[in-house]
């Protein structure tokens, strides 16, 4: 069960009735950049099992640009560069 993004009500994001043995899956077509909760429960012939604790998990973006590469030294053997950060991390450490 996945939340709307928006601490709004759960919908299924997975139903793993037709391949019980699938114990993991993608969520496609999340928003970026924002927070959902999630929870999972176990399904069998029987019916549902209790719900798990929620969790929440953030989705991020791609980073911006980093800055323009420039020379520090060089040798026959290796080249040392350096660069700015990127202007925007994605919502996730760089």
């Amino acid at each position: 069960m996945i939340d709307d993004g928006l601490d709004g009500s759960y919908s299924v994001g997975y139903d793993g009735r037709q391949n019980p043995s699938k114990v993991f899956t993608t969520i496609e077509n999340l928003d970026a950049q924002t927070t959902y909760r999630l929870k999972v429960y176990a399904t069998n012939k029987s019916g549902s099992g209790a719900e798990s604790e929620v969790i929440t998990c953030y989705t991020v973006t791609i980073p911006g640009q980093p800055g323009k590469p420039e020379l520090v030294s060089s040798t026959a053997l290796s080249i040392e560069l350096k660069w700015g950060p990127a202007y925007d991390d994605g919502g996730s450490p760089i």
